[in-house]
């Protein structure tokens, strides 16, 4: 099981791309601050195998969210390099920091 933080980058149309990229079924869990509640929904994403930054805690590689309309749209995907034992905890801590953080820059 892998805990993916992402952010993404912008909205691209791929159909140009004649080699389609493996697809996988993912979770995507979403924390929305204002009402302090956990969204979550199947996806489907295609995720490179090896990342293209590495920081000190965490990897980052490039990420296609494949859209129900056919687009796609580029993410970076962040996954840590030694997960900590409780590791849905430390996501789902990080996650909400995050949440909390953009949503109140966003009121001001």
């Amino acid at each position: 099981t892998y805990f993916v933080t992402a952010v993404t980058e912008k909205k691209v149309n791929e159909t140009n791309n004649n080699t389609p990229p493996n697809v996988d079924k993912a979770l995507k869990l979403t924390y929305v601050a204002k009402d302090e509640k956990w969204t979550e929904e199947y996806i489907d994403v295609s995720i490179d195998k090896e990342p293209f930054a590495k920081g000190a805690m965490r990897a980052a590689y490039r990420m296609l969210l494949h859209e129900k309309d056919g687009s796609t749209s580029k993410w970076v995907a962040k996954c840590y390099m030694h997960p900590p034992e409780d590791m849905e905890a430390v996501f789902k801590s990080d996650v909400v920091l995050q949440m909390v953080a953009r949503y109140y820059s966003e009121l001001y």
